[in-house]
């Protein structure tokens, strides 16, 4: 990745800890063979479709560039994050090994449709626009946020307000649709428009805010607040303001393809976690205590304007 060697000052400090702090055997993966395995696991296996079972494998397309969700390790080789041990719990129930591959993020969706990765675990807003083409196992919700610098005299908490303004977000993302649309809201009622600068990672998205490109990142809410945690001092975290939702934009869903026969098994498996508290255990390692979900959701999009 072009700017992995500098996107590790800002999203990997202390990565290693993190890396070395297990969630006890629960995360460990594990093959269908050997010890036995709970019922409720041994059902979950048989929903696997032969063919993979067979294989062992799943491809996992995923953006390594959405901390805490998925970023790269200080080695600037090991994907790891939320999904990564969600991954590999998830395989531990169904007797598989979750592979994944870090891809364009807007070419996921094609990617799965075309039968190069099995699933994709990458934070991916479960969007009605998205559902054309994709379904969704939801396993998290999310807020969005303005990143801004610490110094910066930026304010706003609504798009309404962002007319005129410079924001950066990344491509293919709901925050670029929401500023693409509120763009034609800025030209109806007659305000200048807002300069989106669109980048093709998040990484890249928050170098721009970083080196002054931009006065401040559109994102969604935990990715706003990894990055300043990172950096303590340098960046703000804004809140969109919306009571409506109560801080919550969407949910993010376990991505598959219309014809993809894995949904199921996926959907039996994290019920498993949520009910044994892995699922807790890994969102409470990477401080998203606050998205877990109480039950596990399919299709159930929240439709955001421009998504």
């Amino acid at each position: 990745m072009k700017f992995r060697t500098l996107a590790a000052r800002l999203f990997s400090v202390g990565l290693v800890a993190i890396v070395s702090t297990t969630t006890g055997g629960t995360i460990a993966a594990a093959s269908s063979h050997g010890a036995s395995v709970p019922s409720s696991w041994q059902n979950a296996r048989k929903l696997v479709p032969a063919s993979i079972r067979h294989n062992g494998i799943v491809g996992v397309a995923t953006t390594a560039s959405y901390p805490p969700y998925e970023l790269y390790a200080s080695n600037n080789e090991t994907i790891i994050g939320v999904d990564p041990d969600l991954g590999k719990a998830l395989g531990k129930i169904l007797g598989l090994k979750f592979e994944f591959h870090n891809v364009t993020f807007g070419a996921i969706p094609t990617e799965l449709s075309d039968g190069h990765y099995d699933l994709g675990m990458s934070a991916i807003g479960d969007l009605t626009s998205r559902q054309k083409i994709l379904n969704f196992v939801d396993y998290a919700s999310y807020g969005e946020a303005f990143l801004t610098p610490s110094g910066s005299s930026f304010k706003t908490r609504d798009l309404a307000d962002v007319c005129g303004e410079t924001i950066a977000s990344q491509a293919s993302t709901s925050e670029s649709a929401q500023l693409a649309n509120q763009n034609k809201i800025c030209s109806n009622e007659g305000k200048k428009a807002i300069n989106v600068l669109t980048y093709p990672s998040e990484n890249t998205a928050v170098l721009a805010v970083h080196s002054g490109r931009a006065p401040a990142l559109f994102t969604d809410l935990p990715t706003a607040i990894w990055v300043a945690k990172q950096s303590p001092g340098e960046y703000r975290v804004i809140p969109m303001h919306d009571p409506k939702m109560k801080g919550i934009t969407g949910l993010y869903g376990i991505a598959f393809s219309k014809t993809s026969k894995l949904l199921k098994p996926v959907e039996a498996a994290l019920k498993i976690l949520i009910g044994n508290g892995t699922y807790k255990r890994i969102f409470t390692k990477w401080g998203v205590k606050r998205q877990m979900l109480r039950k596990v959701t399919i299709n159930h999009a929240v439709t955001v304007t421009g998504g």
